[in-house]
C-alpha cells in the first residue's frame, strides 16, 4: 500500500513539473511605473503559444499592443489610475497544454522622482568657480582700499596734531589765513565785515603770544607789540588794522577799503612770520 502512495506522489511530481516547465519565463517590466507609462508584459513558452492576449484578460489595465511569435508573446499595457494595482491572473494554451499565469503587482505612481530630482537640477544654474573667485577679490580689494584710505586719514590728522605741538605759530598762521579767506567768500555788509577781522587778527595774536588777545583794548594790544621788538612798518600795520576795525565798529565809517584783508591784513600776517618773533 505504501508503495503504491509513494508511486502515486512520485507521478504528480513529476506531471506538475512537466506542466510548469512549459512556462519557461514570465517578466512584467517595470514593476513601479509612472501614471500612464507603457509596461511590458513578456511571456515565453516551450510549446507554441495558441492562444492570444485580449482586453479582458489584462483588466483594469489598457491592452495597447501585443505582438506574438510561436514560443513568445509580449503585451503593453498601461494605466492611468494612481496606486497598487494587479494585472490578474489568466489562462494561455501553449502546444496541448493549458498554463496558468500568475497575477502580477504594479505600483503606479504620479511622477518619477528621479526626473524631478534631474528636471530641478537643470533648472539650477551653477557659478563658474572663478567668477566666486572675482568676486571674493574684488570685496577684498575693496576692503583694503577702505582701510589704506582711513590709515591715510589718521596718519594726515596725527602729522597735522605734531605740527601744532611742534610749531605752534605757524599754525596759529595757516588758521587766520584760512579763516580770512573763508571770510571774503560771505560778502557780509562793512560792519560785521570787519567785526569779523577783528576777531579774526585778534584769534591769531593769541594763538602766536599765548596771550589774552580778545580781551586787550586796541592800546594794550599794540603796547605789547612794541615789547616783541618788531619792525617799524609791523607795527605801524598793527597799528592800522586795529584803528580800522575800531573806526568802523564804532563810528561807521562810509569809505572803507574793500580790499582790506588782501592789501592789510594777510601782508602783516606774512611779514610777522618772517620775523619770528
Amino acid at each position: 500500500m505504501k508503495k503504491c502512495i509513494l508511486l502515486y506522489c512520485y507521478l504528480f511530481l513529476a506531471i506538475a513539473s512537466h506542466v510548469q516547465a512549459e512556462l519557461m519565463s514570465h517578466v512584467v517590466s517595470p514593476n513601479r511605473a509612472v501614471i500612464g507609462q507603457v509596461i511590458e508584459l513578456s511571456l515565453k513558452t516551450r510549446n507554441p503559444i495558441k492562444t492570444s492576449l485580449t482586453p479582458d484578460m489584462v483588466h483594469p489595465f489598457e491592452l495597447v499592443d501585443v505582438q506574438k511569435s510561436d514560443t513568445q508573446l509580449i503585451a503593453s499595457l498601461r494605466l492611468y489610475e494612481l496606486g497598487e494595482h494587479q494585472i490578474p491572473s489568466f489562462n494561455i494554451i501553449a502546444g496541448t497544454k493549458q498554463l496558468f499565469i500568475p497575477e502580477k503587482t504594479i505600483n503606479i505612481i504620479k511622477t518619477n522622482p528621479n526626473d524631478e530630482i534631474a528636471e530641478l537640477v537643470k533648472g539650477i544654474s551653477l557659478e563658474k568657480p572663478w567668477k566666486k573667485w572675482l568676486f571674493m577679490f574684488s570685496i577684498c580689494l575693496i576692503i583694503l582700499g577702505l582701510i589704506a584710505l582711513s590709515l591715510k586719514k589718521i596718519s594726515r590728522r596725527q602729522k597735522e596734531q605734531k605740527n601744532h605741538l611742534e610749531n605752534p605759530r605757524q599754525n596759529a598762521a595757516k588758521i587766520c589765513l584760512r579763516h580770512l579767506k573763508h571770510l571774503e567768500k560771505q560778502h557780509l555788509d562793512p560792519e560785521h565785515h570787519f567785526l569779523k577781522i577783528s576777531q579774526i587778527f585778534r584769534a591769531y595774536l593769541n594763538r602766536r603770544y599765548t596771550i589774552n588777545a580778545l580781551e586787550l583794548t586796541s592800546t594794550e594790544l599794540l603796547s605789547f607789540l612794541e615789547t616783541q621788538k618788531l619792525s617799524p612798518e609791523t607795527l605801524k600795520r598793527a597799528n592800522t588794522i586795529l584803528k580800522t576795525c575800531d573806526t568802523i565798529k564804532f563810528f561807521k565809517a562810509n569809505k572803507i577799503d574793500q580790499d582790506f584783508i588782501n592789501s592789510t591784513v594777510i601782508p602783516f600776517i606774512k611779514r610777522l612770520e618772517e620775523e619770528k618773533t
